[in-house]
């Protein structure tokens, strides 16, 4: 494995412990960033994200909340195909309970501390002990590690 490899994977596998808490949805990418627990929507949804006009679109500006429920594509819903708009319903079941805290920004949480809190302690654990931790690194951060302490 090449070193280029083996860094990607380990910043895959940093941001796989990463999660974005939604307030007000102003921050948090709809398509790119894990914030539902089932996954990451393009990840989930990769035809209807391949046709998205904005892929970058924020949670805010994603879908419409009408009444309590979301509405993807509300005005334009009758020009989607039929597979897409399939495919929305999927999406508005899974944003029934989304709900948008408008005086709270967005956050990210480090799902490895159970209060969502990142420390480097819990970082370099993850690290050297995880079955998937590169070799290199292991060995570069417990003795980055050592001379910290």
């Amino acid at each position: 494995m090449q070193l280029g490899e083996e860094t990607r994977q380990s910043e895959d596998s940093l941001k796989s412990c990463c999660r974005m808490s939604v307030g007000d949805g102003s921050s948090c990418k709809f398509w790119h960033d894990l914030w539902l627990e089932s996954g990451c929507l393009k990840t989930l949804f990769p035809r209807l994200f391949g046709v998205a006009f904005d892929k970058d679109v924020s949670v805010q500006n994603s879908f419409v909340l009408e009444g309590d429920r979301w509405l993807c594509n509300p005005n334009g819903r009758h020009n989607l195909y039929s597979w897409a708009v399939d495919e929305c319903d999927k999406i508005e079941k899974l944003l029934e309970s989304v709900k948008l805290y408008p005086s709270k920004p967005d956050s990210w949480r480090w799902t490895v501390q159970k209060d969502g809190s990142f420390s480097l302690k819990s970082w370099f654990d993850l690290v050297v002990y995880s079955k998937s931790g590169s070799s290199w690194l292991t060995v570069f951060f417990a003795a980055l590690w050592s001379i910290w302490l």
